[in-house]
């Protein structure tokens, strides 16, 4: 799983996201290397991985966090962290401050 849909799906968003684009540069290249965990129960399960995202100006650590439910794969967030900025894109979901 860790490279197949959710990973796919994931770098598909952020290839047309604007605001990736305008902090790390236009042309992307996805790390080969994804860590995380996967732990699946049926048809249910949760999937927690990063990866590197590089960009003709700058990289950053895309953060991924996947739910499973009824046979299929769901994004809850996609982040995109500048590590020297801490600035953050959520390209998929939103923070809840509490």
């Amino acid at each position: 799983m860790m490279k197949g849909d959710v990973y796919q799906k994931s770098v598909k968003l952020i290839q047309h996201d604007s605001r990736v684009k305008r902090m790390l540069g236009k042309k992307l290249e996805f790390s080969f290397f994804v860590t995380g965990n996967i732990s699946e129960s049926g048809d249910s399960g949760l999937a927690t991985f990063q990866y590197t995202v590089e960009g003709t100006d700058k990289e950053a650590e895309v953060f991924v966090n996947a739910e499973r439910s009824q046979g299929k794969w769901y994004l809850v967030h996609v982040i995109v962290t500048d590590q020297e900025t801490d600035q953050r894109i959520y390209v998929v979901g939103r923070p809840v401050e509490y």
